[in-house]
């Protein structure tokens, strides 16, 4: 049953996420192909059939924003405040057989937007060398964690994520510097200076960390432009 429900959010979303680029080519033709397609799979496939009602139409609300930013890091609380306005709407028998695709839209052009943002504010953040004086706590239970309110609330929910994954690598490298160090008392003298020279200091290896961590963003980012691309094309054969 999770594999079905899986299969269905990973056809919402796909259809939602590519949406807005065909407004622009102002061919609705292909837009309705999808939604029908969609529409079969939810009503005709090898998945137990449901009205397609209000209360279906929230649960496929909430399953598509979930699928998209699950993390909770691109969307601002007014973003999901403004998407609630459709919560109902989704896939209704009238709402399908008008194909009516204004909510994937509006969500795919705004993701689009937030994306750029999380990748410039990736960039600014990681910058700059990180202060690890201080204690925080990064949450990580996401169903109970709210959308930010604002964005310098987002750039701080980044800056303790990105923290959080710099810090762990930081430790994964002293770990290996401290395993390649002899063990052998009678060998630690004559490698002693070997060691010194081979060891890093912690603001050396804080600024691998964030390199390592701003070219990982750095791809991610990357493949989803592909990504992106790819599906015009598709979209537009």
């Amino acid at each position: 049953m999770k594999k079905k429900i899986l299969y269905i959010l990973i056809v919402v979303v796909g259809i939602g996420v590519f949406f807005g680029f065909q407004q622009q080519q102002k061919d609705y033709r292909k837009e309705r192909t999808l939604l029908t397609i969609l529409n079969y799979v939810l009503t005709q496939g090898h998945f137990e059939k449901k009205a397609m009602d209000n209360v279906f139409s929230e649960k496929v609300f909430t399953e598509f924003l979930k699928g998209l930013d699950p993390l909770k890091r691109y969307f601002l609380k007014s973003d999901i405040e403004e998407f609630k306005n459709y919560e109902t709407l989704l896939l209704s028998d009238n709402k399908t057989q008008n194909r009516d695709i204004l909510f994937f839209n509006l969500v795919h052009q705004r993701f689009l937007k937030r994306l750029n943002e999380a990748e410039n504010r990736c960039k600014t953040l990681l910058d700059q060398p990180f202060d690890f004086s201080k204690n925080e706590t990064v949450t990580t239970d996401y169903e109970k964690t709210d959308y930010c309110k604002t964005e310098e609330e987002l750039t701080e929910r980044w800056k303790k994520q990105l923290k959080s994954s710099v810090l762990s690598k930081i430790y994964i490298k002293e770990t290996e510097q401290k395993d390649k160090a002899p063990k052998d008392k009678s060998k630690k003298d004559k490698t002693k200076k070997d060691t010194l020279s081979v060891k890093k200091p912690f603001k050396t290896l804080e600024k691998e960390a964030r390199e390592t961590t701003q070219n990982n963003f750095k791809d991610f980012f990357e493949r989803m432009s592909e990504l992106t691309y790819m599906m015009i094309g598709f979209l537009l054969m």
